[in-house]
C-alpha cells in the first residue's frame, strides 16, 4: 500500500509540474494485464533506491494517466514523445516452435543446414536468425547447447525453456517500448514533413481517442493539422 502511495505521489508531482490538468481518478499503474499504451511522455525517472529499475508517466491518448515500470528497458524516451508500451510476451515465438519442430525430426539436434535440409524453401539468412536466437538463449541460460560443429542440442522440452528465459527478460524488461514520435505533438501541426498526426488522419492507426486529457488534445491538434495540410494544398475537403 505503501509503495503504491508513493506511486500515486509520483504521478501527481510530475502532471503538475508540467501543468496538466488531470482527474487523479483517471491515474492507472500499469499491470501485467493491462492493455497497451500510446501517449505522450510526461517524465521518466529511477523506479528504486538502486538505480536499476526506471519508470515512465506517460499521458494517455485514452484519457488516462498512466504509470509504468520499464525496468532496464533500453532506450531515452524523450519528455513530450509519443510512444506505445505494451507488456512483453513470455510465450515461444514462431522461431522457437520451428526450432523445436526440426530438432524433433532431427534427434534432438539443430543447424543451418539442418534447417535447410528439413525445409529446402528457406534462406541461409532466414535459418541464421533461429541461430542467433539460439545463442541469445544459451548465454542468457545455458538452456541450449553448441557444438564446436555449430550444431545445437535441443531439449525435448525447448519450448518450456523459452518460456523460462522469456518470463527471466520479463523481470527485468516487464514492457515492450516502441516510439511513435519524438516530435512534440504542437509542433507536428505545421511540420511539413510527415507525422504521427498524418497517419492518425490517414487511419494508418485504429486508435480511440478520448474526449479529455490528452485524448482530447489530439483530436484539437489533428482539427488544425487538418486545415495546415488544407492551406498547403496538400488536402482536400469533401463534404
Amino acid at each position: 500500500m505503501g509503495e503504491r502511495g508513493d506511486i500515486i505521489k509520483t504521478m501527481h508531482r510530475v502532471m503538475d509540474e508540467a501543468k496538466l490538468e488531470r482527474s487523479p481518478q483517471l491515474s492507472t499503474i500499469h499491470d501485467r494485464d493491462a492493455a497497451p499504451i500510446v501517449g505522450r511522455v510526461v517524465a521518466r525517472g529511477l523506479a528504486d533506491e538502486q538505480g536499476d529499475r526506471r519508470y515512465l508517466v506517460i499521458d494517455g491518448i485514452d484519457g488516462h494517466s498512466h504509470y509504468a515500470d520499464i525496468g532496464e528497458a533500453e532506450g531515452n524516451f524523450p519528455v513530450g514523445g509519443i510512444v506505445r508500451l505494451s507488456n512483453r510476451s513470455t510465450e515461444p515465438r514462431q522461431v522457437d516452435r520451428t526450432v523445436a519442430e526440426i530438432a524433433t525430426a532431427n534427434e534432438g539436434r539443430y543447424s543451418i543446414d539442418i534447417h535447410l535440409r528439413h525445409d529446402p524453401s528457406a534462406s541461409e539468412a532466414f535459418a541464421a536468425t533461429h541461430v542467433r536466437r539460439l545463442e541469445a538463449i544459451r548465454r542468457a541460460t545455458g538452456a541450449v547447447e553448441r557444438d564446436r560443429d555449430g550444431t545445437w542440442t535441443i531439449a525435448p522440452d525447448h519450448l518450456d525453456r523459452v518460456r523460462d528465459y522469456e518470463q527471466r527478460l520479463a523481470q527485468e524488461r516487464p514492457v515492450a517500448i516502441e516510439t511513435l514520435s519524438t516530435v512534440l505533438i504542437e509542433r507536428q501541426i505545421g511540420a511539413e514533413g510527415a507525422t504521427w498526426l498524418d497517419r492518425q488522419l490517414s487511419r494508418e492507426v485504429n486508435q480511440e481517442r478520448a474526449d479529455h486529457g490528452f485524448g482530447r488534445d489530439v483530436r484539437q491538434a489533428l482539427v488544425r493539422r487538418q486545415q495546415w495540410l488544407i492551406e498547403q494544398g496538400l488536402m482536400q475537403r469533401d463534404g
